[in-house]
């Protein structure tokens, strides 16, 4: 049986499909890449300002959307993705920005962030964000770099540096969704709650305020962190003089009090008695202060990770921590095609103050292809995809071959305890090819013999030169040469010589058993004949132990081989 539909029916159901399309098309717009002309503040170079009759002007700035149709679908860079598809990152930076004081929500938005960082090299063409740009633009407003200590996001010693951070008046974007999102730590809510409180800006033309950052995800990948030391802030912290750093101090009293912050109960600031250290505790230092007071202290990190402070006079200075790092999710390896361009993902981590990257790329023959070099001049970390290094590194130009990657860090350590500084260089390398197999690759280490310290640690594909680290230096040895500088054959610990050395003094070349100034193959059978105990005919078991690890075995006898195969080649 057949149901008859009435043409009132009929026309009911399409005045309701009609209203259906309407309201779809209106939530959908701001969406859009490119937004209708007429639309205000939507154009490349616009930007819209509240005036006192527009709703808009009252409004809770932290619940701004990137997808609100103000500023939705302006351009990221000059090929980027528009605002409303990827401004997350600027949306949350524009609300710190606002919650640090130095700008208002009445004549500054997100539109007015984007159109200036466009206008002055903030954003690369693809759209990136050059973290330290806002800063450049809002004088007072600093960036102070990254800090990827992070983790499950409930995780207690995680939310108590977020909260230790927001009441030092630092302003957090948090980096979220394994790399793919950022949200923005709102301060003063997160402190009333006593847990993170997160700005999202995720959430069609209508954002997220007053949100516990456990609420919404799970896991945090990192901190980029800003200060903001307005004058007209009441926090105490935030009218310290601050700044990064990483060393040894052992205490010098009889006991040293911990605090919460940096200043005595006695100031009135609300500080309050974290625990203590006896005389001849050593302690890790992460940051100089000068408080309100004009007294130094130095910010401590206890065995559980927490950051309290402890009063200047009551420590020494030991030495510097080189506690530079470069982590990467995606480093040049194995194979690449030919012609194809590889974006750079290597971050820096660091307390102390980056001086100079420089990333290149060499042949077998150490000849550089490429390089590139910057200055960030920043303490605390930095993103080396989408900078200098990362559009100066050109993989898309490479021909068939064989090639090492590396990142050189130079960085200066420095404190107000101590008159000195030095200067730490990490080295970072990565062996690849283009277009045919790949090498074996190997291991080396850099070692001082005089108190065991690991210099540096490559990996360096078989044939190639390692990177030799600087000197080690010592009050009463002279550095005279590495114990090995040829091409790698496998995996190798090269050693620091010092004058007066025994090595020195009875100077060899490594694989040559027989003391002839060559390596030949009769060198590999004396070794491997030594190495079963068959005779002792070696002029030199060092020479012998090729690879330097203290025991003479068929190992050293293969790479004595693999050589004389690579000279008669």
């Amino acid at each position: 049986m057949y149901k008859r539909i009435s043409v009132k029916n009929i026309l009911k159901s399409l005045l309701v499909i009609a209203l259906t399309l309407t309201l779809a098309l209106g939530f959908a717009k701001p969406f859009a890449a490119k937004a209708e002309a007429d639309e205000p503040g939507l154009g490349d170079n616009d930007y819209y300002i509240p005036d006192d009759t527009d709703p808009f002007a009252t409004e809770d700035y932290r619940r701004w959307a990137q997808a609100d149709p103000r500023w939705g679908g302006i351009r990221l860079g000059t090929h980027g993705r528009t605002v409303a598809e990827a401004g997350c990152l600027v949306t949350s930076i524009t609300k710190l920005i606002i919650q640090s004081g130095y700008r208002d929500a009445s004549d500054f938005n997100v539109a007015t962030l984007v159109n200036w960082l466009n206008a002055h090299g903030g954003l690369s063409s693809e759209g990136n964000l050059y973290w330290q740009k806002p800063a450049e633009m809002i004088e007072g407003f600093e960036y102070e770099g990254m800090d990827y200590n992070c983790g499950y996001s409930s995780n207690s010693s995680f939310q108590n540096k977020v909260l230790n951070l927001a009441a030092q008046n630092k302003h957090i974007v948090l980096t979220v969704k394994n790399y793919g999102h950022y949200v923005a730590v709102d301060n003063a809510k997160s402190l009333e709650m006593g847990c993170v409180c997160i700005m999202d800006s995720l959430n069609n033309v209508s954002g997220n305020a007053d949100i516990p950052l456990t609420s919404r995800y799970s896991y945090v990948n990192r901190l980029a962190i800003y200060s903001g030391n307005n004058a007209d802030d009441s926090d105490y912290i935030s009218r310290c003089s601050f700044m990064m750093t990483h060393f040894k101090a052992t205490v010098v009293s009889s006991y040293a009090s911990f605090y919460t912050l940096p200043c005595t109960v006695n100031a009135g600031e609300g500080s309050e008695t974290a625990g203590r250290a006896y005389q001849g505790t050593e302690l890790e230092v992460t940051a100089d202060i000068i408080n309100t007071l004009y007294e130094h202290w130095y910010q401590v990190r206890t065995e559980d990770g927490e950051a309290v402070y402890i009063w200047g006079g009551q420590v020494v200075f030991n030495n510097f921590i080189n506690d530079t790092e470069v982590e990467s999710s995606a480093p040049p390896s194995g194979t690449l095609p030919v012609g194809r361009w590889y974006a750079l993902t290597e971050n820096i981590v660091t307390r102390h103050r980056i001086e100079t990257v420089t990333g290149r790329i060499t042949d077998i023959d150490s000849e550089v292809i490429c390089e590139a070099q910057v200055t960030p001049g920043v303490h605390g970390g930095y993103d080396i995809s989408g900078t200098g290094i990362d559009a100066g590194i050109a993989f898309g130009s490479l021909e068939e071959g064989h090639y090492l990657y590396q990142l050189l860090i130079e960085v200066e350590a420095e404190s107000n305890i101590t008159n000195e500084s030095k200067q730490f260089v990490c080295i970072f390398t990565s062996p690849f090819s283009i277009g045919i197999d790949a090498l074996p690759v190997y291991t080396v280490v850099y070692l001082d013999p005089l108190n065991e310290e690991v210099l540096a640690e490559e990996l360096i594909a078989e044939g190639f030169f390692p990177i030799e680290p600087p000197a080690p230096e010592h009050e009463d040895r002279v550095f005279v040469r590495w114990s090995e500088d040829g091409r790698i054959y496998g995996d190798t610990v090269i050693t620091a010589i010092y004058e007066g050395d025994e090595l020195l003094t009875d100077p060899f070349i490594p694989g040559d058993a027989d003391g002839d100034g060559m390596i030949t193959l009769m060198d590999a059978v004396k070794i491997l004949r030594y190495a079963m105990g068959e005779t002792d005919e070696v002029l030199n078991p060092a020479a012998a132990d090729y690879d330097g690890n203290g025991i003479v075995s068929a190992a050293d006898a293969l790479h004595v081989m693999r050589i004389v195969m690579n000279i008669t080649d």
